[in-house]
């Protein structure tokens, strides 16, 4: 829970380890002021440039994938302007290895995503050996409105995920993933470029296993 002191950057009393990879920007990535319980915030700026904002922890790998564990969050996208993301922008909440900017890249991970200009939630998994991307849900989200997800990886051939309590977009299969493979706790919002000032905020991370 990110009840930290308002604009903490690092999370000061846990693990937690946040990226950002502008260039001339100042994008936040910070603790939110005046808010119950406390939330942490990844928000893009007007600079027309590649924004890539990670919170992890910090490529400390410390989850083993067969212990069943349960990723479960509350979060919330908040678009500036508009209904939805441009093209060039995307979401990821979940678990996973060692950050890759390109997300697909990163072959080890349970993840909820947004993608480009659909407001549609999809679910992707991958172990290395089955990749399963861009599932829908057909759930979107709500702009500012702050939703519960979960991730169950209690059975790994049947990754299960939910909104808000209810199961979407079908099991997932990473049966490969093995005890070496270890994960952590992973959000980051990215934009490619334009002036979108747009965010994420993070109202709790809770991972068992």
């Amino acid at each position: 829970d990110f009840t930290q002191p308002v604009g903490t950057i690092a999370a000061a009393f846990d693990e937690w380890a946040p990226v950002e990879t502008s260039a001339a920007g100042t994008p936040t990535v910070a603790t939110v002021a005046d808010v119950a319980n406390g939330e942490y915030e990844l928000t893009h700026d007007s600079q027309d440039e590649v924004q890539n904002m990670t919170l992890h922890l910090g490529d400390q790998l410390v989850i083993d994938p067969t212990k069943g564990p349960v990723f479960e969050c509350k979060a919330k996208i908040t678009i500036a302007s508009g209904a939805s993301f441009s093209a060039d922008q995307r979401v990821v909440m979940g678990l996973a290895a060692a950050r890759n900017a390109t997300l697909d890249s990163n072959t080890h991970h349970c993840w909820f995503k947004v993608d480009g200009a659909s407001n549609l939630w999809v679910i992707e998994g991958d172990d290395g050996v089955v990749d399963t991307n861009d599932r829908g849900t057909g759930v979107p989200f709500v702009d500012d409105v702050m939703q519960t997800f979960v991730i169950d990886m209690t059975d790994l051939t049947a990754v299960k995920f939910s909104i808000d309590g209810v199961q979407v977009g079908g099991p997932v299969a990473v049966p490969t993933l093995a005890a070496s493979n270890l994960l952590q706790p992973y959000f980051e919002i990215q934009k490619d470029g334009g002036a979108e000032t747009d965010g994420l905020r993070i109202d709790y991370c809770k991972v068992t296993w």
